[in-house]
């Protein structure tokens, strides 16, 4: 079975490449998500602040399944806080051989966002110590054959731009599910994101990603996807 892990730092993350998990859902990949914290610092109304951690999770809830998850796992380290180190390493490696990606999608090295910046290192290294023999008390070592950076609010040069006008309806709905999050201009913001990225490509909306520096296509195997 081919499986996905999109790896987030805030629970609303998977909104950056919504339209593409859904693409690969509909191709037979199994998705799976892990969000390093509870996002507590996150809140578009300020009445939210003591209840923000609740209410995202419920929305996470909903939007989870809305894309089709197979399984999350929020970890609700502390957003304030959050630095690589062993525990969090080890805890990310196990999930990593549990699912045994095909596919894993992280935060983009160059955000500009702290927990986006923290959450690709504490992935990179996580997926550099999956795949090597090490730390076999978590399981095998894995081999995906790529790993990809979504992009957020701010355009990066991208390596990879997805078609994903079909999508754009489930897209929506999750603008709607996380109304916690996201005013009139956030909303807008990642429409006129996604346009913008389809415009590139002669389609009306896309998703762009980079590939990881540390971690290049396994090509032998992505020639079987073509």
């Amino acid at each position: 079975m081919n499986t996905v892990l999109f790896i987030s730092g805030h629970p609303d993350d998977h909104m950056t490449g919504a339209g593409f998990l859904n693409k690969l859902r509909k191709k037979g990949y199994e998705l799976f998500e892990v969000v390093l914290t509870g996002g507590s610092g996150g809140y578009a109304n300020p009445e939210d602040k003591d209840k923000i951690v609740d209410i995202r999770e419920k929305e996470f809830s909903e939007a989870s399944n809305l894309i089709g998850m197979k399984k999350t796992y929020l970890l609700n380290y502390d957003e304030h806080c959050l630095l690589m180190n062993k525990d969090n390493v080890e805890a990310l490696v196990k999930i990593i051989r549990e699912v045994n990606p095909n596919i894993i999608i992280i935060p983009n090295r160059d955000d500009y966002h702290e927990t986006h910046l923290e959450t690709n290192r504490i992935a990179t290294k996580s997926i550099r110590t999956a795949m090597k023999e090490r730390k076999l008390e978590f399981g095998k070592p894995v081999s995906p054959l790529m790993v990809l950076e979504w992009e957020h609010s701010v355009p990066k040069q991208p390596d990879l731009i997805v078609d994903i006008t079909d999508e754009w309806p489930l897209k929506e709905k999750l603008l709607e599910v996380y109304k916690s999050q996201l005013n009139d201009v956030e909303v807008q913001k990642t429409k006129s994101l996604n346009q913008y990225r389809g415009a590139m490509i002669g389609v009306k909306y896309a998703e762009a990603f980079k590939t990881n520096r540390f971690l290049p296509l396994r090509i032998d195997k992505i020639l079987g996807l073509i």
